[in-house]
């Protein structure tokens, strides 16, 4: 057990995943799973096969442009990157939010682009976690 006052430390695997070359930051999980690395290996699975699942979803709904769907998806996904820190398209992502909300000039494009990086950012993760 840590005792209340104590601010848990990542153990040394954990520190090695959060390096500064990954394009994501587990800072935020390791706090969450009090740097209980089998918890922050099991976290980081699901939400990469959720991410794999709303991904591909993802993809599907822009061929059958659902926008109205697609909106709801890439808000929900977006939400699981936040919790990482995967934060480099963060400005295309809130264009994409505001032309939802508008309901004019979205972006297929821009869309799978946004998607893409999400992508490789998840295929990432498993690749650090496989």
């Amino acid at each position: 057990d840590i005792p209340a006052d104590t601010i848990p430390v990542a153990f040394p695997e954990t520190e090695k995943k959060n390096s500064i070359e990954l394009p994501y930051n587990l800072s935020d999980l390791i706090k969450l799973t009090m740097s209980d690395e089998a918890l922050l290996d099991d976290v980081l699975k699901q939400l990469y096969r959720e991410n794999d699942i709303e991904i591909d979803n993802a993809y599907a709904l822009i061929a059958t442009e659902n926008l109205k769907e697609l909106s709801v998806l890439i808000h929900r996904i977006a939400s699981r990157f936040q919790q990482i820190k995967a934060n480099e398209k963060n400005e295309l992502l809130y264009k994409i939010e505001q032309r939802f909300r508008a309901s004019s000039g979205i972006s297929k494009n821009e869309i799978i682009e946004l998607l893409d990086y999400w992508k490789n950012i998840n295929e990432k993760i498993r690749s650090d976690l496989f």
